[in-house]
């Protein structure tokens, strides 16, 4: 496998299903963005002015892998200047992702493992597939797969920018406690749709409003505002002085930013985590220029930007230098001229020949319990089977050699030594066929 990332540990398992279902809210699709040591989500949403991007290092992992020997060229981008650096890329659907990782149990799981063979030999049937593993306490193996498309394009880099103009002081900056912003957001109502920050000297305010919408005397929406306001001394840190700024944007996805970093922080609690922040950092500037929101935790950064609104009464004040931009990934297309010409091989199930292949079967085999053999794939040389079913590594929880008695039913998580005990094979004779209930002829 090109590709193998594992969580084992039940606190980073619920972090990466809250994490996921997070990004999913953004946009209907999530990039991935693999290195040798760290794991990126990102979201862009459809208009691109708002954009969340999640980096899991590799301590984050039990395991993470990336091998880029012989890699597929669709996706991956290499860094001439640090290879240890490049990138493979793909999106995949937020529907797929929500279904699998919304409303996970973490505490009954043993681990989730992500593969992707990205190879440039890989078989048809196994291409552009992200491989789910998930490992029950009850030692049942699940398996999905979801088809993901393979893109490029660059990162995004406003957290880097805005943080090198920081340390030069062209950038605003404020840290606060992501609690008070909870109780704060926990008072405004679902359907509050903007949010504004406003500095005032001393003082800095927070509200959360509903601009009013009229036509022909009726209200289409009725104006709604909610504010806190708060002295800047009560910030954690800050550079803002005595100042006088407004941004305005959108409040569904700050209000999303700080629903995560809350549920991280309690989860750490719950668990006697350490490391874990309890406030998250704030990078402005002025209207039309992006907002950056930045949550560490261990082993991961949150990061959240949007695009904040222009002000409408300065419209002659427009910046000579490259706006900021967040990129959106480009598709990348298989070439037909390369479908055509691919050769059939054999899936990773399934034991069917090549030469009885009579067209291009680009649909997944049938899952059986056999898995694939060494001999067949030097690639999964890494890999240490505890159990027939089990794919991935050796587990303290499960038996490390495989049974040597098939269960009497596959479809169970249980087993009892009366069905699995070997019984002898009896002959059965009928009626006619034992020797001593054979019929005796009434004239002998």
């Amino acid at each position: 496998m090109s590709i193998v990332a594992a969580i084992d540990q039940r606190e980073n398992i619920s972090v990466w299903s809250r994490s996921v279902n997070s990004l999913a809210s953004i946009l209907d699709h999530v990039r991935f963005s693999f290195c040798r040591d760290s794991i990126m989500l990102l979201a862009v949403n459809s208009s691109r002015t708002a954009n969340g991007e999640i980096v899991f290092t590799s301590l984050f992992f039990r395991e993470l892998t990336f091998s880029t020997d012989y890699i597929s060229s669709e996706g991956f981008v290499a860094n001439e200047l640090d290879y240890s650096s490049s990138t493979y890329s793909f999106i995949v659907s937020s529907k797929h992702l929500v279904m699998l990782f919304k409303n996970l149990d973490s505490s009954s799981l043993n681990y989730i493992c992500l593969r992707v063979d990205c190879r440039s030999d890989t078989p048809l049937t196994r291409r552009y597939k992200l491989m789910v593993e998930v490992l029950t306490k009850k030692l049942i193996v699940k398996k999905f797969h979801m088809n993901y498309l393979p893109v490029t394009g660059d990162l995004n880099t406003v957290v880097s920018q805005y943080k090198e103009e920081y340390e030069k002081g062209n950038v605003r900056y404020f840290q606060a406690e992501t609690a008070t912003f909870k109780l704060f957001f926990d008072m405004v109502p679902g359907a509050t749709e903007d949010f504004s920050i406003e500095v005032k000297m001393t003082k800095i305010v927070f509200g959360a409003y509903t601009k009013q919408v009229l036509k022909d005397r009726e209200f289409l929406k009725q104006p709604m505002l909610i504010t806190i306001l708060m002295s800047t001394e009560e910030l954690l840190d800050t550079n803002l002085g005595d100042i006088n700024a407004v941004v305005n944007f959108r409040l569904k996805d700050i209000r999303n930013f700080i629903n995560l970093c809350t549920a991280m922080k309690s989860d750490a609690l719950d668990n006697d985590m350490m490391g874990v922040e309890s406030h998250f950092n704030t990078y402005f500037k002025s209207n039309g220029d992006p907002i950056v929101f930045e949550y560490k935790a261990q082993n991961l950064t949150v990061a959240f930007i949007q695009i904040t609104a222009e002000d409408s009464a300065k419209p002659e004040l427009k910046s000579t230098t490259k706006p900021y931009t967040l990129p959106a990934p480009a598709i990348q297309k298989v070439s037909e001229e390369k479908l055509a010409n691919w050769t059939p091989a054999v899936s990773t199930y399934g034991k069917r020949d090549v030469a009885q292949l009579s067209r291009l079967d680009v649909t997944v085999s049938k899952l059986t319990s056999a898995p694939a053999s060494h001999e067949e794939y030097e690639e999964l040389d890494n890999f240490q089977y505890s159990l027939q079913n089990i794919t991935y590594g050796k587990r303290a929880s499960t038996p490390i050699e495989p049974d040597s008695v098939k269960r009497a039913r596959d479809d169970t998580d249980y087993s009892t030594s009366d069905d699995n005990a070997p019984q002898e094979q009896v002959q059965e004779f009928g009626p006619t066929q034992h020797e001593t209930y054979k019929p005796k002829s009434l004239f002998d």
